[in-house]
Order: C-alpha cells, then sequence, then structure tokens
C-alpha cells in the first residue's frame, strides 16, 4: 500500500513560516529515526517537540543566518538580547500547545480516542492544559487541532468536481 504523501509549502514568503517549517522537517526526521535509538527513547513522550524548538533555536540564530546569506545585518547588544528574550517567552508559552497536540496525535495514533469524538477530547485537553475554552459550542464534524493533514481525508469528490467544472 503507497503512503500518503502532504505537501507543504511556502504561499508567502515569511521568516516565522520558514522556522515552522524547519521545526515539522526536524520533527519528522526525528521520528525517521527514532527506531535506530535505545528503547528509552520510545518511552519518553514529547522528545519531537524538544527537537524541533532545538532546531528553530539555532536555525535562526544571526550567526547561521548570516553564514547562509539570509541576513545581511549584524545586530548589536541589545537587540541580540531582545531576540533571546522573546524567543525564550515564546517557547515557554507554546509549551502547553504542543503537548496537547502532541497528545492527541498519540492518541489517536494509538486508538485510545476515535475520530468521533476527537475534538471533544482536543478541547478538553486545551481546557486542561492550556486554559482555553473553543470559541464557540463546535460539533464533532469540526476537526479544530491544527495537525489536519496528518488525517487520511478521501478528497476524490472535491477533485472530480474541480475537473468537472
Amino acid at each position: 500500500m503507497t503512503p500518503h504523501v502532504y505537501l507543504m509549502y511556502c504561499e508567502k514568503v515569511s521568516f516565522r513560516k520558514l522556522m515552522q517549517y524547519h521545526s515539522h522537517m526536524a520533527r519528522v526526521y526525528y521520528a525517521q529515526q527514532k527506531r535506530h535509538l535505545p528503547s528509552y527513547y520510545f518511552k519518553a513522550y514529547n522528545l519531537e517537540f524538544a527537537v524541533g524548538e532545538a532546531v528553530v533555536l539555532s536555525a535562526s540564530a544571526p550567526a547561521h543566518l548570516t553564514g547562509r546569506r539570509l541576513a545581511t545585518t549584524t545586530l548589536d547588544q541589545t537587540a541580540l538580547m531582545s531576540r533571546l528574550f522573546r524567543m525564550s517567552i515564546h517557547t515557554i508559552l507554546s509549551i502547553p500547545l504542543y503537548y496537547v497536540h502532541t497528545k492527541v496525535m498519540h492518541d489517536l495514533l494509538n486508538n485510545t480516542v476515535d475520530m468521533d469524538t476527537v475534538n471533544k477530547h482536543y478541547w478538553r485537553l486545551m481546557e486542561q492544559h492550556a486554559g482555553i475554552e473553543p470559541p464557540s459550542d463546535r460539533g464533532e464534524g469540526a476537526i479544530d487541532f491544527p495537525y489536519k493533514f496528518y488525517v487520511n481525508i478521501d478528497q476524490s469528490f472535491q477533485t472530480q468536481k474541480f475537473i468537472s467544472e
């Protein structure tokens, strides 16, 4: 059986998206290489988040960006400290969100939650760990967690409709 392939691309050039894709690629690479690691890495939960964040922190470093000719200016000491402070706040505030997203994917892959109840499960975890409630009552037909591209959705009807128009 052929695996499903998904393509992610930037419609607009953006530094934030570039760093997000660095994180996604690092997490995918880690997941692929995990089978070569000792078994205790399989029991450690959510190491993909740490790997992705480490890659983002190193890829966004001014030395790396100037070395790759993606940045041409150098930053003074105040700008470097501002950058480090901003990145640390971003990382600390996003830990609960990444935990919830990874937990939902983990529960889906382990069949502890099914597609019919995943949305309710997602919002319960978001409220419990991040203090975020859904903006309105959400039905189970909606999938609100951001990793929808992992879910196999048959789009043959949409393709057929697009071709016939």
